[in-house]
Parts: structure tokens; C-alpha cells; sequence
């Protein structure tokens, strides 16, 4: 990985941009000798988001193998959760219905 400092990028920023964007080059710019910044191309974030919801509910799904004592308790805990995620966040009323479903709390001194 390449190394610049920010006096360097500012002055170079064109061929930067064409050795990030075009070659995929990552670049770490630098001041007073510290890393500030990571430039890296756009198509390098192109990854899907971590999906919590399909997570939890293939587990679920999953646990249905499962020969152990406690699988169908865990699927249907998992399957709750994944039905309280929605676009990567947890539901608002989640606590709430966690505490009503369930008689307890993870956080006891959070408002329900």
C-alpha cells in the first residue's frame, strides 16, 4: 500500500485520483507521519451490508437440524429477533416486546 503525505496528495490530487479510481491503488495519507486518511477506489465498498435479519433467521432455520434438547427454544428466540430487525436496525419497540414475550430485560435499567 502506498504512502503520501497530505502536501504530496494536494499537489499530485489528479494522478492520486487516476491511481485510486482507475487502478485500484490504495493510498494512506500521511501528516507529521501519522496516518489521516485511506483512499481507496468507490467499487472497493461495493459489498452488501452485514444482514442481521437473514443471519438470525438461517440460524433459526438451521436449529430445525439440530437434535438438541433446547434447538426449537433457540429458533424460535432467533426467529423473534429477526422479525424486530429492520434495514440492519433493531426495532424501537423491541425491548418492549422482548420484556412482555419473554419476563425479563437485558438491560433492567432501561425504560421498557
Amino acid at each position: 500500500m502506498k504512502q503520501m503525505t497530505a502536501e504530496e496528495a494536494r499537489r499530485n490530487f489528479a494522478d492520486l485520483l487516476n491511481e485510486v479510481g482507475f487502478r485500484g491503488e490504495e493510498v494512506v495519507v500521511t501528516r507529521h507521519g501519522k496516518p489521516i486518511a485511506k483512499l481507496v477506489s468507490a467499487e472497493a465498498d461495493e459489498s452488501e451490508p452485514f444482514d442481521y435479519e437473514k443471519v438470525a433467521a438461517d440460524y433459526a432455520e438451521v436449529l430445525g437440524l439440530s437434535n438438541a434438547p433446547d434447538a426449537t427454544q433457540w429458533a424460535d428466540a432467533l426467529r423473534w429477533f429477526a422479525s424486530r430487525i429492520h434495514g440492519g436496525h433493531q426495532s424501537i419497540y423491541a425491548g418492549r416486546d422482548f420484556t412482555e414475550r419473554f419476563g425479563v430485560h437485558p438491560y433492567p435499567g432501561d425504560p421498557v
